[in-house]
């Protein structure tokens, strides 16, 4: 097992090993702070993460932090979680829910003059927080909470 020193090179089946890591198909969460400072995360990879300005300077920084993850735990004989599994969405669920709610919903709906589903899917939108097909404010709360230094 190699020193832990950051600095150290890496043995040629560690680098091999870290390349093949590199190669999956991991997820990866952006998210803005306040100050306007963009955060990569990579959400299967615990404190795996980078900020830059730009939404590019974050990506480019990522595969050198995601590199630098996987040695760590290759090093650490941790075992790295593989890729969270592609979803398909399809924009379709189900939901079940009181009657007297369904009912409430549906007059609100009324009142507004869109359909029952357009006035869940909007109520649920604003509830997330989605924005232009950003991260949700929920989810950019817990990425900051990740990452405390950046929220200041």
């Amino acid at each position: 097992m190699r020193d832990i020193d950051p600095r150290a090179p890496l043995s040629p089946e560690l680098a091999a090993q870290v390349q093949e890591h590199l190669g999956q198909p991991y997820h990866k969460l952006m998210s803005t702070t306040a100050e306007g400072d963009v955060i990569v995360a990579v959400p299967e990879l615990p404190d795996c993460w980078t900020a830059a300005e730009t939404e590019a300077a974050a990506l480019a920084q990522l595969p050198e932090a995601m590199g630098v993850w996987f040695d760590s735990a290759l090093v650490r004989n941790e075992p790295i979680p593989a890729p969270f599994p592609d979803r398909d969405p399809s924009g379709k669920g189900l939901v079940q829910m009181p009657e007297v709610l369904h009912e409430h919903l549906r007059l609100q709906a009324q009142r507004k003059g869109v359909s029952l589903n357009q006035w869940i899917v909007t109520l649920l939108s604003h509830a997330c927080g989605e924005r232009g097909g950003r991260d949700s404010s929920a989810a950019q709360e817990a990425l900051l909470e990740r990452v405390p230094a950046l929220s200041r």
